[in-house]
C-alpha cells in the first residue's frame, strides 16, 4: 500500500513524550499496547529505521476496561497503530531482531524451557497476552519439537504445520509372534478372539492420532500397518470359519444325544 507525501513522516519521541504530529491517520490499526518505556523506544527506532509508518499516541484514558479492583487505570505507555499491510512485516523484523540478540537460540535459563508442549502452544494463541518475546521464543520451542506455527500477524486462529508425525513401528519378530498368537484364538471363536486377537490387528492398520492441528494422522508406520491389516484379513477369516465349524461340530453332537 502506497502511503500519501503527508503521511510518510513518522511521529517521534520527544522528551519520551508521545504525540500524534500527523493529524490524518486514515487507515492506520492499533497495533500494539507498550508498556515499558525501553521497548516502545526500541519498537519506533525499528519502524523508522526500515521506513516504516506509523503512529504513536500516549492514552488519556483507560484502553478498553483495564481498570483493576477499582483502582486506577492500568494504561499503557503507548499505543502504536500501523497500516495493516504492514503488520506481518513489523512482525518479521521485530523477530529477526530478537532472535539475533540471542544468536539464534532461547536462552537456557528463560522460563520457557519449561515449559509444556501444551504450555507453549497457549502461549502463541493467547499472544495478545504475553510479552512478544516470550511469542517468539515460544515458536521457537515449538519449532524445535517439530511443530511450527503461521501466525505472524498475531491471528486468532493459529495454524500449524507438523514437520513430521511420531508414527510408532512393531518388529518382524513382534508381528510373527502376533499372527502365531491371533489366527490360531480367531479359529477357535471365542471371546478372546473378539475381544483381543481381531481387535489388535485391525487398530495396528486403522488407529489414528491427532497432532496439535487437530488434524489425524496413522499411529502406525505404513510397513506395521499393512502387516496388521494382513493379519486382520487372515484372523477375520479364520473366525469365520472357526466359528462355521465349531458351530457344525456343536451341532452334530447335539443330534446325537
Amino acid at each position: 500500500m502506497e502511503i500519501p507525501n503527508n503521511m510518510k513522516q513518522n511521529n517521534i519521541l520527544d522528551d519520551f513524550l508521545i504525540s500524534n504530529q500527523m493529524g490524518d491517520a486514515t487507515g492506520l490499526i492499533a497495533y500494539e499496547e507498550v508498556y515499558h518505556e525501553e521497548e516502545l523506544i526500541d519498537l519506533l527506532n525499528l519502524l523508522r529505521e526500515n521506513n516504516i509508518y506509523y503512529e504513536a499516541k500516549r492514552p488519556t484514558k483507560a484502553v478498553g476496561d483495564k481498570v483493576i479492583l477499582g483502582e486506577a487505570p492500568n494504561l499503557p505507555i503507548g499505543i502504536v497503530s500501523l497500516l495493516q499491510g504492514d503488520f506481518d512485516k513489523v512482525e518479521a523484523l521485530r523477530e529477526k531482531e530478537l532472535l539475533a540478540q540471542f544468536n539464534q537460540e532461547v536462552p537456557k535459563d528463560h522460563y520457557l524451557q519449561s515449559f509444556s508442549t501444551d504450555e507453549l502452544i497457549r502461549v502463541i494463541k493467547e499472544s495478545s497476552k504475553w510479552h512478544f518475546n516470550d511469542y517468539v521464543f515460544a515458536k521457537y520451542l515449538l519449532d524445535a519439537k517439530g511443530i511450527k506455527y503461521d501466525n505472524l500477524s498475531q491471528e486468532e486462529n493459529v495454524v500449524i504445520a507438523t514437520k513430521s508425525h511420531q508414527q510408532k513401528s512393531l518388529s518382524y519378530l513382534w508381528l510373527l509372534v502376533l499372527a502365531i498368537f491371533c489366527v490360531p484364538i480367531s479359529f477357535t471363536g471365542s471371546y478372546l478372539a473378539l475381544a483381543f486377537a481381531l481387535p489388535y490387528p485391525f487398530f495396528l492398520w486403522y488407529g489414528k492420532n491427532k497432532d496439535w492441528a487437530n488434524n489425524s494422522y496413522p499411529t502406525y508406520d505404513e510397513r506395521t500397518r499393512q502387516i496388521g491389516l494382513a493379519i486382520f484379513i487372515v484372523s477375520l477369516l479364520a473366525f469365520v470359519a472357526g466359528v462355521s465349524y465349531w458351530g457344525m461340530d456343536f451341532s452334530r453332537n447335539f443330534d446325537s444325544l
